[in-house]
């Protein structure tokens, strides 16, 4: 066992157990070979510790500089918005309590909101809260978090397109002068299905020109409605059908994003519409103030 021979520091991991093995059943030969071994792990752990430790530390100051930077973000990110919000509130405001919920969720997305024009939306939703308590769900939060600039920028395009009916609630309406306006404002035809397929429209709808007959609708800060004028030639005794026209209601996101949206008269829209419902569906769209003739409306 004293044979010079045997470089014990050179030993394969097999012999390595063997030499163990021996050393267990006769003792001596081990002993030294594994107090070495012991010897040079100890002083190796030292150095791996001390390295790891190093690195920790290095790890953890860059953790602590990410995660300052990331908090200080987060804070002008949030006194951005609330100065936007500030400036949106009106005169007065409700006295209801806001949900601590709702409170909670609204800022924990708002404080990563970096951009300019997104956090003018944020802003523009905290103020409306903060007026009308419940005015914007939880679930509208959600989406706006995941809504990118672009699909922001043309969905005030596509409200600027759209009416509000009596009720309040908002649509579009389904034709060859809508997707005109969408391919020359937005330049895609494809914008109404891209709304629907993302939530913001339900599926289409179908009117007819008797059911819209004195409805209310606004396009914006116009009151208008619609009056369903005489046909020319009524001598038939069976009556004709009437052409059924499509259009879409928002869904409840759609809903609450539309009140923020920032939508703007588009030049020439609304009356390429109203001629096309006069051609197509013998109805006129009228202002709602203005006293109705006799002789245009059908009796």
């Amino acid at each position: 066992m004293e044979n010079p021979l045997i470089d014990l520091g050179k030993l394969s991991e097999p012999l390595t157990k063997l030499v163990k093995v021996i050393s267990t059943g006769i003792g001596g030969v081990y002993a030294p070979f594994g107090t070495i071994r012991q010897a040079k792990a100890d002083a190796k752990a030292k150095i791996i510790h001390a390295t790891a430790d190093a690195e920790v530390a290095a790890i953890e100051q860059r953790a602590q500089s990410r995660l300052k930077y990331r908090e200080e973000l987060r804070q002008e990110n949030i006194e951005k918005i609330a100065c936007q919000a500030a400036l949106a509130l009106p005169e007065a405001v409700s006295s209801d309590v806001l949900d601590k919920d709702w409170i909670v969720q609204y800022f924990d997305h708002a404080q990563d909101v970096c951009d300019d024009d997104m956090q003018v939306l944020w802003a523009k939703i905290l103020a409306g809260e903060v007026s009308s308590p419940g005015s914007y769900s939880k679930r509208t939060l959600q989406f706006l978090k995941t809504m990118d600039k672009l699909d922001a920028e043309f969905f005030t395009k596509y409200c600027a397109l759209s009416f509000s009916m009596s009720n309040g609630w908002m649509h579009f309406f389904e034709n060859d002068i809508t997707r005109k306006f969408i391919l020359q404002e937005a330049g895609d035809y494809a914008l109404s299905q891209h709304f629907n397929d993302i939530g913001l429209v339900n599926t289409e709808g179908l009117g007819t020109p008797s059911a819209f007959h004195e409805i209310r609708i606004d396009y914006l800060d116009k009151q208008l409605k619609f009056i369903k004028l005489k046909k020319k030639e009524e001598n038939s005794l069976i009556p004709m059908l009437e052409p059924p026209f499509g259009f879409r209601a928002f869904s409840q996101v759609g809903q609450e994003l539309s009140r923020i949206a920032g939508a703007k008269p588009v030049k020439g829209f609304l009356e390429e519409l109203k001629h096309h419902f006069e051609s197509e569906y013998q109805l006129s769209i009228v202002d709602a103030n203005a006293p109705t003739q006799e002789d245009s409306p059908d009796q």
